[in-house]
């Protein structure tokens, strides 16, 4: 069964057709410079996030991974009991 990769390569495109506008916008206090910047972000990140579940996906796969994986979970100061110093 292969992985579908074809939205990951999508925002590839999107994340390179920004960056590429990006560039060509000489002007720092433009809008239009501050509206390729944000995409140049968000698409990195949405990039980062679908890699790392094709990862997970590909390794669930060649590896026949049935177990849960171990969620460690970090004690914020929301977590605390009221009166409470962080």
């Amino acid at each position: 069964m292969g992985i579908d990769t074809y939205f990951i390569h999508r925002c590839i495109q999107t994340l390179e057709f920004s960056m590429n506008e990006l560039q060509k916008i000489e002007h720092s206090e433009s809008l239009s410079y501050d509206a390729f910047q944000a995409s140049c972000v968000k698409e990195f990140e949405l990039t980062l996030a679908l890699s790392g579940k094709l990862l997970r996906n590909a390794l669930e796969h060649s590896m026949h991974i049935t177990a849960k994986p171990i969620v460690y979970r970090l004690k914020t100061c929301f977590d605390l009991q009221p009166n409470t110093v962080c």
